[in-house]
Parts: C-alpha cells; sequence; structure tokens
C-alpha cells in the first residue's frame, strides 16, 4: 500500500472484503475525495 493512499486497506484485504468490482470502485471515490480536500475532516478549518 503507498504512503500516500487515501485507503487504510491493502489491495489483497479489500478485494476479499468488497470484491474487486467494488473495491476499485470504493479506491477511485476515496481518491477523488482526497483530491477535493473532503478527506480533511476534524482539523480547524485553516
Amino acid at each position: 500500500m503507498p504512503e500516500n493512499s487515501s485507503l487504510e486497506v491493502c489491495d489483497p484485504c479489500g478485494i476479499k472484503v468488497w470484491g474487486l468490482k467494488m473495491f476499485n470502485a470504493i479506491k477511485s471515490n476515496m481518491e477523488e475525495a482526497n483530491k477535493r480536500g473532503n478527506l480533511d475532516q476534524g482539523g480547524n478549518g485553516r
């Protein structure tokens, strides 16, 4: 798992839990949310 990954799940584990198609969709959505800054929660807004 790359250090800059948006997920804290390795690919083989994610595929076992959600299946390949769903895991790829989750990864894609998380990467897009990270690019938009939507994963930066809990901070003071600065």
